[in-house]
């Protein structure tokens, strides 16, 4: 197709009015959110340093609590220990004290037996000397 000069110059008027209309007219919303996105692509950087610092502050803190845990845990252990050994000579000592006591009920048993069996003697050997007396006492009479 061959344009006239006519059709040129109408084509380049049209171009020129939309230009100046472009460049005059109300900026659209398009390029304000650009610039934002821009501004926002400028501040990435200090974000993501802001970020680390805080993802060391946390691992930092992370550490030492961990830490705090172990050594608490640690003296927890030693002291669960001492106490299991406390623990295991208070039995030891209570068997022996039940064992002393058996032993001493037992002694006292057999003492009580021992006075009862002695008593009853001298009342039955005093019952069969009166006995005796009175029957050898009545046969001399």
């Amino acid at each position: 197709m061959i344009f006239s000069s006519n059709h040129k110059i109408i084509v380049y008027i049209g171009v020129i009015v939309l230009s100046i209309g472009l460049l005059l007219g109300p900026a659209p919303a398009a390029h304000a959110g650009f610039w934002d996105w821009v501004n926002g692509v400028k501040e990435i950087p200090s974000e993501v340093d802001e970020l680390k610092s805080k993802y060391t502050q946390i691992e930092e803190s992370f550490k030492k609590s961990r830490e705090q845990y172990e050594t608490v845990s640690n003296q927890l252990m030693q002291e669960n220990e001492q106490l299991r050994v406390q623990n295991e000579a208070l039995t030891s000592r209570l068997q022996m004290l039940e064992e002393q006591e058996l032993r001493q009920k037992e002694r006292m048993n057999w003492i009580i037996r021992g006075i009862i069996i002695a008593a009853s003697a001298i009342v039955l050997l005093f019952i069969m000397t009166r006995v005796t007396r009175v029957l050898f006492w009545r046969r001399h009479r």
